[in-house]
């Protein structure tokens, strides 16, 4: 902060002036939270509204996850308004790392792949067909009910073509 102030008013302020100043204006130092730049609110909230529709032990929830070699040099804290969360808008950060694609219901993890580097279309179909797919039901029985993010490995066409036949829906 100080190297801001210090870039945009030519001049180099104290700590602790800094510190009087922020805490005047009642200002407090936070872990950052991230947010996807890519998100979309109304959408979310309609995914939601179909969730909604279908009863918990109907659902299978499939969502990737990993961990990045690059994540050390991101910044972890921020300053915000007191009560209000810090949060950071960026760009998702691709890079070398392992991926974990965990399929869960109500009741835990029933499955999982690990990968080292990330999930493309045909890996991720290839766990829905070998280590989903067996274990789901046709709707409206328990598990019969794909439930994922609309990333572009998630081809809708393809998932398709192998849940339909099996009686399993699939909720982007």
């Amino acid at each position: 902060m100080q190297r801001w102030i210090a870039g945009i008013y030519d001049i180099w302020p104290d700590i602790a002036t800094i510190s009087r100043v922020l805490k005047r204006l009642n200002i407090t130092k936070k872990k950052l939270s991230r947010k996807a730049i890519q998100a979309n609110q109304e959408l979310r909230t309609d995914w939601l509204a179909r969730l909604q529709l279908y009863e918990a032990c109907q659902l299978i929830f499939l969502d990737e996850t990993g961990i990045s070699t690059n994540r050390s040099i991101r910044r972890t804290d921020g300053w915000s308004y007191a009560g209000i969360s810090a949060v950071v808008e960026e760009p998702l950060a691709r890079g070398e790392h392992y991926s974990v694609l965990p399929a869960y219901t109500i009741n835990g993890l029933i499955t999982w792949a690990i990968v080292d580097g990330s999930f493309d279309t045909e890996l991720f179909l290839q766990f829905v067909r070998e280590s989903v797919l067996p274990l789901c039901n046709p709707w409206p029985h328990a598990r019969s009910v794909l439930c994922m993010d609309n990333v572009g490995i998630h081809n809708k066409q393809e998932l398709e073509a192998i849940c339909t036949p099996k009686g399993v829906q699939l909720l982007f």
